[in-house]
């Protein structure tokens, strides 16, 4: 999936444009993100557009920086899930 979608319209430099997309699919493909839907796609995309238009142009930097952003959420989604069921239901109605 290229990362044309998330750029909003915004006229971006075709050797941008093509650094950004290789980043994107790579950290699709690192998170196994096969579910285009999964909000954690936009994050990836969004972190990907906003360091490469501070300046970073490797895509290598790009992926693993978008990487650390996803997975710190996924990490802080699947905490909360755990809290969640070890507290049971009926708390969050207390």
């Amino acid at each position: 999936m290229p990362i044309t979608p998330y750029l909003e319209g915004n006229a971006i430099d075709p050797e941008a444009k093509r650094i950004m997309s290789l980043a994107f699919e790579c950290a699709l493909a690192a998170l196994r993100l096969a579910d285009r839907e999964d909000p954690i796609v936009a994050i990836v995309a969004r972190k990907i557009i906003d360091l490469a238009a501070a300046g970073e142009t490797d895509p290598d930097r790009l992926c693993e920086q978008a990487l650390n952003q996803a997975r710190g959420l996924r990490l802080q989604q699947h905490t909360l899930f755990d809290v969640r069921r070890a507290i049971g239901p009926d708390a969050a109605a207390t």
